[in-house]
């Protein structure tokens, strides 16, 4: 039967017909995988009693693209939380949106968030974006599921405690530059980029051990490069199913700066401690040392990196930013936290890791802010 349709159509009619017998072969696959995932999340959710979701975001147009564009646009504009605020505080705190033919959801709903990321983190899996971020950060914690995450989060927790500052010396240049950048200031001041600029050298310095130094046109091209190629990921995973069709050749350019940039730290602490002699130097490079003893594969440590500065950088300096928000809103709390260091510091010429760790309402404020 095909090959009468093709005689009928000659060869041009019989390449537009393949064409379109492998565009149905790729409907169908997907409408397959969709509807097994869907068979499956019900059952789950039968399971365990699971109610739902009845509040959806309001689209207008097909595939919800009015919704797509709108938070594109806002996130351009640096207001996508006030974008969504207005619908969360009318919707609810569980709701559903659906975008591109698939259906993604929003919570804030303590017992949700309880089991998405403890109780039932067992039945929640990365979906598309592992596929979405791996250009930029490769194969890390943030690309894996099940064992394979498992793996790299206990790689990566024994030299997080190995190299946990007591001292705290490593702060106390990117500290410097952000009391003169803000002091320096005659007008208002945005302290989101000022804190991500801090967090990103703060965290080099812990990982690659050297903080990056933004007068440095190399270091200042891996900063932009890093800011860049995070952003295009976000958007990327917004795209859901999709996101492999948004690649500009920018974002190539990014992803292969960072991890050129990784790579250097990486040759540099191994090319004559543990490559070349089988010792590991004790000191700065550390935490490479460690990732290299388990994963013995370059390419892999430089991955577990930057799955790690993306993690300190992008987590830090958000809970800096809501600190601060709300600091200045309760000028109470404010003064009891400034009296706390005053009394805890004292005349002390250092401030160090124990001395942190008896500010007790400093604690108190961090967690209510995050």
């Amino acid at each position: 039967m095909l090959r009468n349709i093709f005689d009928a159509f000659g060869q041009s009619g019989t390449y537009a017909v393949g064409l379109l017998l492998i565009g149905l072969v790729l409907i169908l696959q997907r409408y397959t995988k969709k509807r097994r995932e869907y068979e499956a999340e019900t059952l789950l959710g039968e399971q365990h009693d699971c109610k739902p979701i009845k509040a959806r975001y309001p689209c207008k147009w097909p595939l919800g693209l009015d919704v797509l564009y709108a938070q594109y646009k806002a996130n351009a504009d640096k207001r996508l939380l006030a974008f969504q605020q207005p619908f969360l505080d009318r919707l609810g705190p569980n709701l559903a949106v659906d975008v591109l033919g698939t259906v993604g959801y929003t919570t804030f709903d303590p017992k949700n968030i309880e089991a998405i990321l403890s109780a039932r983190f067992e039945d929640y899996h990365l979906g598309t974006r592992r596929g979405a971020l791996f250009p930029f950060i490769g194969e890390g914690i943030f690309t894996q599921d099940g064992g394979s995450w498992k793996h790299s989060r206990e790689l990566l927790r024994r030299p997080f405690l190995k190299t946990h500052y007591q001292d705290l010396r490593g702060f106390t240049k990117p500290l410097d530059d952000l009391v003169t950048a803000i002091s320096s200031s005659c007008t208002v001041v945005d302290l989101q980029p000022l804190f991500f600029r801090f967090t990103l050298a703060t965290t080099t310095a812990l990982i690659f051990g050297v903080p990056i130094k933004f007068e440095d046109d190399v270091k200042n091209d891996f900063a932009r490069s890093f800011d860049y190629a995070s952003k295009i990921s976000a958007l990327r995973m917004r795209l859901v199913d999709f996101y492999w069709a948004y690649r500009p050749s920018g974002y190539t350019v990014a992803c292969i700066n960072v991890k050129e940039y990784a790579d250097g730290f990486v040759k540099q602490a191994l090319g004559e401690s543990i490559i070349d002699t089988g010792e590991a130097t004790q000191g700065r490079y550390a935490f490479v040392e460690d990732l290299y003893h388990e994963l013995k594969d370059p390419a892999l440590v430089r991955d577990q990196l930057v799955n790690v500065l993306l993690a300190g950088r992008d987590t830090t300096a958000c809970l800096l930013s809501w600190t601060f928000f709300l600091l200045v809103r309760h000028p109470k709390a404010l003064s009891r936290l400034q009296d706390e260091i005053r009394s805890v510091i004292g005349n002390e010429q250092e401030t160090t890791k124990d001395l942190i760790q008896r500010m007790a309402f400093l604690r108190c404020i961090l967690n209510e802010s995050a």
